[in-house]
């Protein structure tokens, strides 16, 4: 069985679509048989009880910085934590997927856009993963093409309380 960890953090000043993102994609990946856990820092307005509402295990880092600023943990900081917390699940992921700020300021602005394929895995593997995001990005094309998202919606669109970056 496959195996795969989220690194994804949501609150009031990030926003939720890091982790709702991330769960389209880990929801994807459950129907076919991959085994997801989250790795989520708990800040305030953090997603963590969502995620685990949604069956999937969560970690959880400890919140940094207030209310006001997220980002105050640099990103070796961040990535140290994350590593530690996977070394204790003492499980070997075949997949880490990270919707984060801070990739940007680690890797430049490409990382957060581009996809990295590890040597390691199975040409197997990478068709799997392919597989799995299909049919969202099938879903994606529809509502670019016109299909009313509203129409996908299991409930009323949020459109306050929280903070966007951008």
């Amino acid at each position: 069985m496959q195996f795969v960890i989220i690194r994804a953090d949501a609150s009031l000043v990030l926003g939720t679509g890091h982790v709702v993102r991330c769960l389209t994609l880990a929801r994807a990946l459950r129907e076919r048989a991959v085994t997801v856990r989250f790795v989520c820092r708990e800040q305030k307005g953090h997603l963590c009880e969502l995620i685990a509402a949604s069956g999937f295990a969560v970690d959880r880092l400890p919140a940094v910085g207030s209310d006001v600023q997220d980002n105050t943990q640099s990103w070796q900081e961040d990535a140290r934590l994350t590593r530690d917390c996977i070394a204790g699940l003492r499980m070997r992921a075949d997949w880490l997927v990270v919707d984060h700020y801070s990739l940007e300021r680690c890797a430049g602005e490409s990382a957060r856009h581009g996809l990295y394929v590890c040597t390691e895995h199975t040409p197997e593997v990478v068709d799997a993963y392919f597989n799995a995001l299909d049919p969202i990005f099938a879903l994606i094309k529809q509502c670019e093409e016109g299909r009313d998202v509203k129409t996908l919606l299991k409930g009323p669109v949020c459109h306050g309380g929280f903070k966007r970056l951008n």
